[in-house]
């Protein structure tokens, strides 16, 4: 029962923000292009790549999982519904794996609601859509069928869960030296470490480079103090080792780990291997000079989190050892996880932002807008309407008309909001004005400073692509 009602809370909670206009839907626009090309018949291909392949981003080999239930209802809300079911299924092999090891069921439920309320996870119901929101659930059964000990469970689940994206592997790799520290035959030791490896080199190596045509991997931009290719940064990182210790010691880091570990009692979590789990992306984030891998709310958290969560997990499980073997049985369990679930409650401000949830004031004037621009048609929009206009061949946000005008040039339809205050550019008098003066287009809707422009001669021959990826 509190799956069911976990996902229709989140899910009208995301609805509502998606609705409302509430914030940017960039991300958004990404899944739903992606499905629409794919249940057309072109996997992997991306509007606002043009030539290039979307894997040439991520290797993210569980989309047409979703593109089956994508078919049957499509849009923006069918993707927000399942990650939002994503995330409320975490609670079950959680619920399983803690029922078994801290030997109370009442404390598994709890457990289990207090991974899906653990800030990450939580947030990443209302933070647009993202493919590694379907880490957890696998991670976490992987993990479970690890802790019984069923190897092929154990291996169809890694498999799945390293499809979502190309670091997932990595994670699964961890599962080897968590069964090297038990002791455990070879075959649980060899088999995620070298499938784990094997598959990161087989995404990195030939899928992702065959997918950038010669271009950079984008990856390599997160670590700019080390370089800016993948060799130079790892070279630097090994002969340098004083200016990564320094970077990990900087303010942001520390703040980014005390908010991440507070839910999970800080350092609780490195008590056990199962830590390991969540290892490469927690270096990653903290390694990284990008500011955004170390918001909570954020999609860069959720192998971090599994990780922290289930070495917390089986670290209390020695705590409760041994309060049990000095005072007896009582209800240890069931309190250890009543204060984890208040503990994860108590840091709902990370991830849940009232204003969000408050429709725009001309929120129908942009609804009216949309209505006008017919769904075949190449549009340019504010960001906060991506996802609206992402089913279809051609669309953009209107940064690239400052960006590379010559290719902003070629979509027939642009929408301005002059009331936007957050996302660039802003609509300025002379920013309209270039547009209400130009021969090129007409103004085709004008309503509470919102409006459509029409570019005069129909669709365009689409000669010009982008610069580089995104723009």
């Amino acid at each position: 029962m509190f799956v069911v009602g976990y996902v229709a809370v989140f899910f009208m909670l995301a609805k509502r923000i998606y609705d409302g206009f509430g914030n940017s839907t960039h991300e958004i626009s990404a899944a739903n292009n992606l499905m629409w090309w794919m249940v057309r018949g072109h996997p992997y291909r991306f509007s606002l790549l043009n030539d290039l392949s979307y894997l040439g981003i991520h290797v993210e080999l569980f989309w047409p999982v979703v593109a089956i239930v994508y078919t049957i209802v499509p849009g923006v809300y069918t993707l927000l519904f399942c990650q939002s079911l994503a995330l409320g299924l975490c609670a079950v092999p959680v619920y399983l794996i803690v029922r078994r090891l801290w030997e109370s069921e009442v404390a598994g439920v709890l457990m289990g609601i207090a991974f899906t309320l653990f800030p990450p996870i939580a947030a990443g119901n209302l933070n647009q859509v993202h493919p590694v929101s379907y880490i957890p659930v696998f991670l976490l059964w992987a993990a479970y069928f690890f802790y019984v000990r069923k190897l092929g469970w154990f291996v169809c689940f890694s498999i799945v869960a390293s499809l979502v994206r190309e670091n997932v592997c990595l994670g699964i790799c961890m599962f080897g030296i968590w069964a090297w520290a038990e002791r455990r035959p070879w075959k649980w030791r060899l088999l995620p470490l070298l499938g784990g490896i094997g598959y990161f080199l087989l995404a990195t190596k030939v899928i992702i480079p065959w997918g950038l045509q010669g271009r950079t991997w984008h990856v390599a931009g997160y670590f700019t103090y080390l370089g800016n290719s993948p060799g130079e940064i790892v070279q630097r990182a090994v002969t340098q080792p004083a200016l990564v210790l320094g970077h990990l010691l900087e303010g942001a880091n520390i703040q980014y780990f005390i908010l991440l570990t507070q839910s999970v009692f800080w350092v609780m979590p490195f008590g056990h291997w199962a830590v390991l789990l969540g290892v490469p992306d927690l270096a990653a984030n903290l390694l990284s000079d990008n500011g955004g891998m170390k918001v909570i709310s954020w999609h860069y958290q959720f192998m971090a989190a599994t990780g922290l969560f289930l070495g917390a997990t089986f670290t209390m499980k020695r705590l409760l050892n041994e309060l049990r073997r000095r005072f007896g049985a009582g209800y240890f369990a069931i309190s250890l996880a009543g204060l984890a679930v208040i503990l994860c409650l108590s840091q709902w401000f990370l991830w849940l932002q009232p204003q969000l949830f408050v429709p725009l004031p001309h929120r129908e004037s942009l609804l009216r807008a949309l209505r006008v621009v017919p769904p075949e048609k190449s549009v340019l929009a504010p960001s906060r309407l991506q996802g609206w206009i992402s089913a279809r061949e051609h669309f953009g946000d209107l940064p690239r008309l400052v960006n590379n005008p010559p290719y902003a040039a070629q979509f027939e339809y642009v929408v301005l909001d002059a009331n936007e205050r957050q996302y660039p550019p802003a609509i300025t008098q002379a920013f309209f004005d270039a547009f209400q003066t130009n021969q090129i287009y007409q103004l085709v809707f004008a309503e509470n400073n919102v409006f459509v422009f029409q570019r005069r001669g129909g669709e365009s021959d689409w000669k010009i692509q982008p610069s580089s990826l995104g723009n």
